[in-house]
């Protein structure tokens, strides 16, 4: 009996080492591992698809927004431009009519109108030279000479200048006298002086 449990014994032991054998090859084989990785690889490629759908999704509606962005400074734009158009018509008129009333030029001190964004619409068009963005008409019954008027005589506001300048005046009181900016009188005296 001793010899039948002895063969059973070895029989079953046979059996669980060709079971845990074909089990721990089937486990461990390298196309089981290589099936595992394709796996996950897959499940990683799906993860990264979804995220990068989701990033050009966001990438549309950024660039949509910066489109309407874009359209929208530019309709101001344009607003503006048409704006600056019509007073300087409106400017133009006035100044016609000016001439007719007096028969004189009224003088003009700055020639670009006012806006609360001229600064960055002129730097959007390009123009980032602009000193001052406001327009002041001086009309008066009595109007003073332009400095184009000046030079209409027969001597040049520079000699003009000098001749004031060697005869002891200041020159705020020359600027004052043949109606040139200050800065223009004291340019010239430091040239020509």
């Amino acid at each position: 009996m001793e010899e039948i449990l002895v063969v059973i014994s070895c029989f079953v032991n046979i059996i669980l080492w060709l079971f845990l054998f074909f089990y721990f090859k089937k486990r461990f084989s390298s196309q089981e591992m290589l099936e595992d990785i394709r796996q996950e690889f897959e499940k990683l490629l799906t993860d990264i698809q979804g995220q990068t759908d989701r990033d050009i999704s966001l990438v549309d509606e950024k660039s949509k927004e910066l489109k309407d962005l874009i359209e929208n400074a530019d309709q101001r734009i344009k607003a503006i431009k048409r704006e600056q158009r019509r007073q300087k018509k409106d400017e133009a008129e006035s100044i016609k009519a000016q001439k007719l009333v007096t028969g004189t030029e009224p003088v003009t001190m700055l020639q670009n109108p006012v806006y609360p964004l001229g600064n960055i619409v002129n730097r959007y068009v390009g123009n980032s030279e602009v000193v001052s963005t406001r327009v002041e008409t001086v009309i008066s019954p009595n109007p003073t000479p332009s400095p184009s008027d000046v030079t209409k005589n027969d001597k040049p506001v520079r000699e003009k200048v000098l001749e004031l300048w060697k005869l002891g005046m200041e020159p705020e009181l020359i600027a004052e006298k043949l109606t040139v900016s200050l800065t223009e009188i004291r340019m010239i005296i430091d040239m020509y002086a």
